[in-house]
């Protein structure tokens, strides 16, 4: 498989700053300031300070896989650029394990079990370039808005409600799972990080079996 390479960084989670009717604009605008004020932790140190092991785990093994050797960890620390970052919880990495298990007929319990290229591909497509606020990422109106990543820019959607609809369709084969943000913005210092309740996919399930054989 093509080595992928990539700007990259992570750690988590999103505030949808919702404008009520009752909210003054002074208090709004206030509001989104605060969430946008760049924070004193960097995206790693994030990460590491709010748990996301599974998420860190990947970052190391695709670091250190000699088939990727991404660097990740690098411009996790670095303030050189502004990232956006989809972050997954510890447990939507351990729902997929279950789901790949299931899909694939064996045991699938981390992330090391899944081949390094696909694992860094699955990163980047929770990545986008720039600082994005929630303002950037819900949609204004009825249609969705289309993220572009990192993963050579493919894209998923994200609707009103936050619900994200990637590549994969949320499946791997019949089985299905759902994906949304879920937490408020976390602001860090080279970026911002929006909390998702599964792992996107870049591939759909035929794809990634194309590349990694079933048993």
């Amino acid at each position: 498989m093509k080595k992928f390479t990539t700007f990259i960084a992570l750690s988590l989670f999103l505030v949808f700053a919702s404008c009520n009717d009752d909210n003054s604009v002074e208090d709004n605008q206030n509001s989104y300031k605060q969430f946008n004020k760049p924070g004193d932790l960097n995206l790693a140190q994030a990460a590491t300070a709010l748990g996301l092991n599974e998420l860190l785990a990947a970052v190391t093994y695709v670091d250190e896989d000699p088939s990727t050797q991404a660097g990740l960890a690098a411009i996790l620390t670095s303030d050189d650029v502004q990232l956006t970052v989809f972050a997954p919880t510890d447990g939507a990495f351990l729902n997929l394990y279950s789901v790949l298990s299931a899909a694939r007929g064996e045991t699938i319990d981390e992330i090391t079990d899944i081949p390094a290229p696909i694992v860094l591909a699955v990163l980047q497509y929770h990545i986008t370039s720039g600082r994005r606020g929630s303002n950037s990422v819900l949609p204004n109106g009825r249609n969705d808005k289309v993220i572009q990543t990192m993963f050579n820019g493919a894209t998923f959607s994200v609707d009103k409600d936050g619900k994200i609809t990637d590549v994969g369709g949320s499946s791997l084969g019949e089985l299905q799972y759902d994906i949304a943000i879920a937490l408020p913005n976390q602001s860090a210092s080279n970026g911002m990080a929006h909390g998702i309740t599964g792992v996107m996919l870049p591939l759909s399930a035929g794809d990634i079996f194309e590349l990694w054989p079933l048993p």
